[in-house]
């Protein structure tokens, strides 16, 4: 009953998140220093899991959320049965689908050194920032008897500061057993494009991620002009997505008038295609924020509702979660995990308050 009651809380967006004080003696970002020393990515990704179990501590709502997943995976599983979900967003929802994805796909939680949740830290080598070393490394991880990812990823740079002349990042996750797809593409604040969405008049992907450069098979210019024909192709895909969820914060906030389009336009697209959930995902807290953002989320929360989108509230749900920030932006993974608890229980599970 009080895990309803938050989610109804959630849901609505119209209480404020109790922020927990936990774990108060956690080694702050800069014990990561010493990752400069290690220049090998295969090193930085070996030390991984010892680091993120001090970096985790204990948090109560964390361990319930993971023992819920744990405890109800199969009954998850037949949920998820002819599901097509594609999450659109920055790297914040990249990792919410990399969990996502590699649970469904391994029956598991991501403990390893496989270097899936964030190339923040520590596995992801910031001298060299070598995405396109990332994105072969996670789509390998992302292969199993349960289904395999197609990541059409690449960035034509190394260093920080020159993103993004030419850069890709679209994943495809099919799970044939459930007969269940995954979708992420990045929308950062560049243009929307790809080398294919599978079965849609643009092709399929045949490149190697991480190797996926060349001239695109779709590209919708603007990261704010382009994201309505964007979801016009993805609406294209067959089977049709079942939820659709949007996210744009940590790039920058879309203009107001480019946001009162997108959802103008998601209302129109879910007359068309009405099994379609139109989603909008709040930010997540930056570290030690909690109210520069607020008026403006709480405005796109009530005029995404008034254009009947659902929505997907990190901003309260982050609140409690300061202490889990792996750097500014990014959380641990059993944060991401929380928010696919939490996505699982809003619009998935069977009489839960978005179906």
């Amino acid at each position: 009953m009080l895990v309803r009651y938050v989610f109804i809380v959630l849901a609505l967006g119209s209480i404020e998140s109790t922020a927990l004080k936990l774990n108060p003696n956690r080694p702050h970002h800069e014990d990561f220093k010493s990752f400069a020393k290690i220049t090998s990515f295969a090193d930085r990704a070996l030390i991984r899991t010892n680091t993120f179990k001090v970096l985790d501590g204990n948090n109560p709502v964390l361990d319930e959320a993971e023992e819920y997943m744990k405890a109800n995976l199969k009954k998850m599983s037949k949920h998820l049965q002819d599901q097509h979900i594609v999450f659109v967003g920055d790297s914040i929802t990249r990792y919410q689908y990399l969990n996502l994805a590699y649970l469904l796909m391994h029956g598991q939680f991501e403990t390893t050194d496989d270097c899936i949740p964030s190339p923040s830290v520590p596995c992801f080598d910031k001298e060299t920032y070598d995405w396109n070393a990332y994105f072969n490394h996670s789509n390998a991880k992302l292969q199993s008897s349960e289904g395999s990812e197609v990541c059409d990823c690449y960035r034509s740079y190394t260093g920080m500061g020159h993103c993004c002349a030419d850069m890709y990042e679209n994943r495809y996750s099919n799970l044939p057993k459930l007969n269940a797809m995954l979708r992420f593409f990045f929308w950062g604040n560049f243009d929307l494009k790809g080398h294919g969405l599978p079965g849609t008049t643009y092709g399929d992907v045949s490149c190697k991620a991480g190797a996926c450069s060349g001239k695109p098979a779709f590209e919708f210019k603007g990261f704010d002009t382009g994201i309505i024909p964007m979801l016009e192709a993805i609406l294209q895909t067959s089977p049709t997505p079942t939820h659709i969820v949007l996210e744009h914060s940590k790039w920058g906030y879309l203009p107001a008038p480019a946001f009162t389009k997108l959802l103008q336009a998601g209302k129109h697209f879910q007359k068309q295609f009405p099994k379609t959930q139109f989603i909008w995902k709040t930010e997540t807290r930056s570290k030690d924020d909690n109210v520069a953002h607020r008026g403006h989320i709480d405005r796109n929360k009530i005029e995404a509702l008034e254009n009947g989108w659902g929505i997907f509230d990190l901003w309260n749900a982050s609140a409690q979660f300061n202490d889990q920030h792996v750097d500014e932006f990014h959380f641990t993974d059993r944060v991401n995990t929380y928010w696919n608890y939490l996505f699982y229980r809003q619009f998935l599970e069977p009489n839960s308050s978005n179906q």
